[in-house]
């Protein structure tokens, strides 16, 4: 900090200087076009004389300012960060940008911002290249940053990220660690569905079987991720499969509650060539005609609308029947946006008749604009 202000005084001296200087030469330039006037031979040639020292000395001075000028800007320009700045952007723009710049970046951010969203950046980094140790500790960094009164949904998220590197520098093992951090989320967010996840691996490790598959239920019907529902339906997959063969004492309703045979998995075909707010949101559901509601329906932003969509049976509006109970459904699609205030109101954009509930497959739903 003291290099830095001692840089922009010196960098203020030398531009003063040249101001000084310009404002000189306007002085000395009146004077020479005076200088013709002199009549008297000797003094001419003293005057002569003291304009030359007088213009190589002042040479001298502007030089040396100029390239002071020039290095101190250098200087304080890489000293306050703006060439990690361009030189990231730049990388990034032309797809030449590696992880250990990307690494280099963030931790240049840390300690120049001391933020808590760049700890958070910077763990999250981490976690993408398997450094889990390392994004342990970087989590924790980011949330004592984080404020306490701020954002709670920051905070989850902090903390979301800190339970999936702890669970992966584990192995995969359930630690004290991870309890704490479940149970910290679930405090601030009761219906996060990472955390839900993960409670119903606790207790399917603690021989839980009925209260592990109830958690995963909630998990699903509180995710609307399509990657992570596709976890979380893998994780009860085989939690189904390891139960049944391994004759493990367990409530079949709390199995049955996760029926993963009928399930509609759906990918929705978005004109390229319309352009869509951010706020736009598709509400895709399963219809049969003996009921006035849907069985099954998700809401999907439209950021997460070009991944997969599925419809289970833990996604229904009124608890009742649900897609296990139905061979085949209808499938429709509206579009609204964030701000109405009833997302059914949005218009049909999209259907999809008399489609299997158990063919396990991907449909495809062209979605007309």
């Amino acid at each position: 900090m003291i290099l830095t202000g001692s840089i922009i005084v010196l960098l203020l001296v030398s531009v003063f200087t040249l101001i000084e200087f310009s404002k000189r030469s306007v002085v000395r330039a009146n004077f020479l076009d005076n200088f013709d006037q002199v009549e008297n031979n000797a003094t001419q040639h003293v005057a002569t004389l003291r304009v030359g020292t007088l213009r190589i000395g002042r040479t001298t001075v502007v030089a040396f300012s100029i390239m002071f000028t020039i290095l101190a800007s250098t200087v304080l320009y890489k000293k306050l960060g703006y060439q990690a700045d361009v030189s990231f952007v730049e990388a990034l723009q032309t797809g030449e940008l590696d992880t250990n710049q990307s690494t280099e970046y963030l931790i240049y951010r840390t300690k120049r911002y001391n933020h808590y969203s760049d700890w958070f950046y910077l763990a999250e980094h981490y976690f993408a290249t398997a450094q889990y140790g390392l994004a342990i500790s970087t989590y924790r960094t980011a949330l004592e940053r984080s404020p306490t009164d701020g954002d709670v949904k920051d905070r989850v998220q902090i903390l979301n990220g800190y339970a999936q590197a702890a669970y992966m520098f584990s192995e995969r093992q359930i630690t004290n660690d991870l309890v704490d951090i479940v149970e910290q989320i679930l405090i601030l967010d009761p219906k996060n569905s990472s955390a839900l996840g993960f409670t119903g691996i606790i207790a399917y490790e603690a021989g839980e079987i009925f209260t592990a598959f109830s958690k995963w239920a909630y998990a699903l019907r509180f995710s609307s991720l399509g990657q992570e529902r596709l976890t979380l339906l893998k994780t009860i997959n085989q939690a189904q499969k390891v139960t049944q063969a391994n004759k493990m004492p367990h409530d079949d309703s709390s199995v049955q509650m996760l029926d993963t045979t009928h399930i509609v998995y759906l990918n929705l075909a978005i004109p390229e060539d319309v352009a869509l707010t951010q706020d736009t949101v598709f509400l895709v559901y399963a219809k049969v005609d003996e009921l006035p509601y849907p069985i099954s329906i998700q809401k999907v932003p439209l950021h997460d609308a070009q991944g997969t969509i599925i419809l289970t049976n833990m996604d229904y509006m009124i608890e009742g029947k649900t897609l296990a109970d139905f061979s085949n459904v209808d499938i429709f699609v509206r579009m609204s946006t964030k701000h109405d205030q009833k997302a059914s109101s949005g218009r049909i954009v999209g259907e999809l008749l008399n489609i299997s509930t158990q063919a396990q497959k991907k449909f495809r739903v062209n979605v007309v604009l």
